[in-house]
């Protein structure tokens, strides 16, 4: 998966600009459980939206992403399996905006969500509810939505299908 994760990370810092979390110099390594990456913050819409198109009114999204297993040297996986890339978002919408409740269909669900810790200071305090599934569709991923009502804030997880 080595080849579809650099193309993943690259794609993903091309966007937009990048912000650095201080890591190795843009290497893979282990930065939660089954989740591989540089560690890095990404902010910017467009590639968000293009992926989650209810995200288009969103103020701010800051992401992080990268391949969901240990890269395997030197090789190349060809064929994309089930769960290769995971993106993690904190997306903040304008105070009032409908969108995030609209959107979520609540599960009544407190949670309190993990996430990684690249983006552990963009979150809120919370209280995190569970979103229903698939209150905010992307084609080609699985995506859990959390919502922070009181901020107006999600944190989409989204793994590739």
């Amino acid at each position: 998966m080595q080849g579809g994760a650099a193309l993943l990370v690259g794609v993903l810092v091309a966007g937009c600009g990048a912000e650095s979390d201080d890591n190795d110099g843009g290497e893979l390594h282990s930065i939660a459980a089954g989740k591989w990456g540089t560690g890095e913050v990404l902010t910017g819409l467009t590639l968000m939206v293009e992926r989650v198109p209810s995200l288009a009114s969103a103020v701010t999204i800051s992401y992080s992403g990268g391949p969901s297993r240990e890269p395997d040297g030197d090789r190349e996986v060809t064929v994309p399996g089930p769960t290769d890339s995971w993106i993690e978002a904190v997306v903040t919408f304008a105070p009032g905006d409908a969108v995030p409740a609209s959107e979520c269909g609540w599960a009544d669900t407190m949670v309190e969500p993990n996430v990684v810790p690249a983006l552990e200071d963009e979150l809120g305090d919370g209280p995190w509810w569970e979103c229903q599934p698939g209150a905010f569709p992307a084609a080609g991923w699985t995506v859990l939505a959390y919502l922070d009502a009181d901020d107006n804030v999600v944190l989409l997880q989204m793994t590739t299908i």
